[in-house]
């Protein structure tokens, strides 16, 4: 899978499509993604969820088990 991303990004492609990122793809997020925009993306969420119920590990953000 690494070599398939890897070329895809390298032809400028991206790594996701129309339904989003799962979880096999969030590890090369930042390859295809510049960091502000994973910013953006993770403020979304925080505002969206602001428990961080919903794919509470997405971005490497731990859910809080005291909620």
């Amino acid at each position: 899978m690494d070599e398939i991303f890897s070329c895809a990004i390298r032809l400028g492609g991206v790594i996701s499509g129309e339904h989003g990122t799962g979880l096999e793809k969030q590890r090369y997020l930042k390859r295809g993604i510049e960091p502000a925009v994973i910013n953006v993306m993770k403020n979304i969420k925080t505002i969206m969820d602001p428990n961080n119920i919903m794919n509470p590990d997405y971005f490497g953000q731990q859910r809080d088990t005291n909620v």
